[in-house]
């Protein structure tokens, strides 16, 4: 059992707010666009790392991407989000609960945690897991 399972509704309450306050960041939704580019990227490059790290940060590979994603039909969108964003959510929520925790462990009241950093830390969180592919 995990000392999540212990919470209280406030608290289970609070890091929701967390959660959905983090979501609606500007780090969020630049990270849901990447990873979306990532994809996409991938899907350009038939799944070719060096070809992807190559083309990253070339701007007609960003419009490439756009054209594949205005391209990709409504079932390949769904199969997109499918991806993206659970990927996404478990990352969010595992930075919650561990600035949730540290906060608590050292005497810091969460509510104050911003959403900003909360996002960030989700970002990082996928790019050491090797989920995102670095800027070149």
């Amino acid at each position: 059992m995990s000392d999540l399972d212990n919470l209280s509704d406030d608290e289970r309450d609070q890091m929701r707010a967390l959660f959905d306050n983090a979501m609606k960041a500007g780090p969020a939704i630049a990270a849901v666009d990447r990873l979306v580019y990532c994809h996409l990227l991938d899907r350009i490059t038939s799944g070719n790392m060096d070809v992807a790290l190559d083309m990253f940060a070339d701007q007609s590979t960003s419009d490439a991407a756009v054209r594949e994603l205005e391209s990709l039909s409504e079932d390949e969108r769904d199969d997109l989000c499918r991806s993206v964003i659970p990927m996404w959510n478990e990352a969010l929520s595992r930075a919650v609960i561990l600035m949730w925790r540290g906060c608590r462990r050292l005497g810091y009241d969460p509510e104050g945690l911003g959403a900003d950093h909360l996002a960030i830390l989700a970002s990082i969180l996928l790019c050491t897991e090797g989920k995102m592919i670095p800027p070149a």
